[in-house]
């Protein structure tokens, strides 16, 4: 049987890097700071971790994509379960869209709740 590669896709105030070990490739990519929000930090066995919530994962995931969704054929072929969003989660989600103040990322979230 062959190993199949684990890809992470990772969010990152500092600069964009790719990253391979044994776990799997880590890519992190860089947003503006004012957009590094929407976060917890856990810690475990004296390891620290930052864990999106749902709406800035959902989010981050768009962002990383926004040049890639020209329509709303685009977001409806990511086949994202919209269901699983609260009122809260989408009033966060909103949140971060204004937050970023593109007309790209409006449209993006219209095509997505219009699906």
């Amino acid at each position: 049987m062959t190993e199949v590669p684990v890809n992470f896709t990772l969010i990152t105030a500092n600069k964009t890097a790719k990253f391979t070990n044994k776990v799997g490739n880590f890519f992190y990519h860089k947003i503006k700071a004012r957009l590094f929000i929407g976060f917890k930090i856990l810690e475990k066995d004296g390891f620290f971790t930052y864990e999106a919530t749902k709406a800035k994962a959902l989010f981050d995931s768009l962002y990383l994509r926004k040049n890639l969704l020209v329509d709303k054929r685009n977001v409806e072929e990511l086949r994202l379960n919209v269901g699983n969003l609260n009122e809260k989660d989408k009033e966060e989600l909103e949140k971060y869209v204004e937050l970023e103040s593109s007309k790209k990322m409006k449209g993006i979230l219209n095509w997505l709740f219009e699906i």
